[in-house]
């Protein structure tokens, strides 16, 4: 396998564990649009003879499953090969040179089995844009599992028109990052059943800041428990993304404010914004961000992004942003 990188190139090619690789043929290999869920062709694992088709699925940890064999009449004592699992997962395709063919390999195609089948998926389709001038970017973003913080999608956005479409399994909550050179990162996160559809598909609009002075950003996924100012594992992915442009821009300085609904003692909700965006700022310098290059204000209620009204609107002013200094 290898992987795309940072800078667009691809890494160094590894092998898959030992649960998937053996000392004998590999190939024919779908990881389905899912991210979850790879079928391939093997004549090293326990099998009906020559190549059977396997599947195997992704962890929680990152790693592939023990592979399953796809069974008979799928599977037969000839060569399985060139498996295609359609999106929806209800169809497969596939070659073998089993009798009854019209010659070497034949295409044969096969309803799916319930317990074979890949996680449902659905499609994002999207635009980045500009949010000031309204212009397309061509930016590149990335798809997070909440639960485990894995990055489980990464694509570009159309350069001529911003626009992108991306295959969703519909198990993850996740979180969309999207990052252009001159742009504050876009993030923030998506439930599926949460999400807005038309006929066209689910539509997400993603506008990006420019880097600019007085530009405010909001992080939207940094996690605190309730009434506590200590950061949750979850925040990394987006503290690290903070961390690379401030790294990448040697001349930013930055104020990180911290904000509070209006549930609670006005006193407390100050102290306890004042501490949370400390927490921000502590994180970076112990990474190595000069601390002239930070300062941390709490807000406590006094700033709300919208009415104290709902809960929906109450976690939407609980929030860290990003002033430039």
């Amino acid at each position: 396998m290898t992987q795309i990188q940072d800078d667009g190139t691809w890494s160094i090619p590894k092998r898959l564990s030992d649960k998937i690789n053996t000392p004998g043929r590999e190939e024919s290999v779908q990881i389905h649009p899912d991210g979850q869920t790879l079928y391939f062709s093997s004549d090293g694992h326990p099998g009906m003879g020559s190549l059977d088709i396997y599947l195997s699925r992704l962890d929680e940890t990152g790693e592939w499953g023990k592979p399953e064999n796809m069974g008979y009449p799928i599977n037969t004592f000839k060569e399985e090969n060139s498996t295609l699992v359609s999106s929806g997962g209800e169809f497969a395709y596939f070659a073998s040179n089993r009798e009854g063919g019209q010659g070497s390999l034949d295409l044969y195609s096969f309803v799916m089995p319930e317990s074979k089948r890949p996680i449902k998926t659905t499609f994002m389709k999207g635009k980045v844009y500009d949010i000031e001038t309204k212009e397309p970017l061509a930016a590149d973003f990335q798809l997070i599992d909440l639960k485990t913080g894995v990055m489980f999608k990464r694509a570009f956005a159309n350069k001529g028109n911003g626009e992108f479409i991306v295959a969703l399994p519909i198990n993850k909550d996740f979180a969309l990052i999207a990052e252009h050179d001159g742009y504050f990162f876009y993030s923030k996160n998506y439930s599926i059943d949460k999400l807005v559809k038309n006929e066209a598909g689910f539509l997400v609009d993603v506008p990006m800041r420019p880097i600019q002075k007085g530009a405010p950003f909001v992080l939207e996924n940094i996690f605190f428990d309730s009434d506590k100012s200590i950061l949750k594992a979850e925040s990394v992915t987006e503290l690290n993304k903070l961390l690379a442009i401030l790294n990448k821009n040697a001349s930013l300085k930055i104020e990180l404010g911290g904000h509070t609904d209006s549930d609670g003692n006005d006193d407390h909700n100050m102290q306890l914004s004042r501490n949370r965006a400390k927490a921000v700022v502590d994180w970076l310098i112990e990474k190595g961000i000069d601390k002239a290059k930070l300062s941390y204000k709490g807000y406590g209620e006094n700033k709300p992004r919208v009415e104290n009204d709902t809960p929906q609107n109450k976690a939407l002013n609980r929030r860290t942003e990003v002033i430039i200094l």
